[in-house]
């Protein structure tokens, strides 16, 4: 659920390091290309059986015809809403890489306090009048960057959490059975 995690809770380092690691979008690569295949074959499996249907109703008729390829076209409109399905999870995996690749693009580095200056009686007179001022410029610098961290991350949440619940169950496989009629025994018994 989008809004659940509280951001502020991280450094910005951390939220940085947490976005910058890892595969990105290559993770979402390997599994789209599946799910591409998975919905190629579902398509082609529900053009074959639709396809099939259509040339049996032409050479078969009859009652035990409807009742078969009845059931056939469950299995059709099965695989047709199957293959849209596993299109839309290839989109969202898709989606997910563009998500992450957005999310690093918009991460912005983390703001390092300078190194302190020269030692000694001199270096502590120029820090004297110039230090309240550079920590001042690099404190708001280091918040404006680490206000920003916690947006992109809210973003990236909120289009996770929007990506994985445009996505539905699989419906089951539908069983098809044909009632057998009872047809009376021809020896009596």
């Amino acid at each position: 659920m989008s809004g659940d995690v509280r951001w502020r809770g991280y450094t910005h380092q951390e939220l940085y390091d947490a976005i910058n690691s890892g595969p990105g979008a290559a993770a979402s690569a390997d599994p789209a290309a599946r799910w591409d295949a998975i919905s190629g074959a579902l398509s082609e499996i529900s053009g074959d059986l639709t396809n099939g249907i259509g040339a049996a109703h032409e050479h078969w008729t009859g009652a035990a015809a409807e009742s078969a390829l009845g059931g056939i076209a469950q299995l059709a409109r099965w695989a047709h809403d199957a293959h849209a399905n596993a299109d839309s999870v290839r989109a969202g995996a898709e989606a997910q890489a563009d998500y992450v690749t957005q999310a690093r693009a918009d991460m912005p580095v983390p703001v390092k306090a300078p190194e302190p200056g020269p030692a000694g009686w001199l270096g502590g007179l120029v820090s004297l009048f110039t230090g309240q001022l550079d920590a001042e410029v690099i404190e708001a610098a280091q918040d404006a960057a680490a206000t920003r961290a916690f947006e992109v991350m809210s973003t990236y949440e909120h289009n996770t959490a929007a990506n994985t619940g445009s996505l539905r169950a699989f419906d089951a496989v539908p069983v098809v059975t044909a009632s057998r009629p009872v047809v009376p025994s021809q020896r009596g018994y």
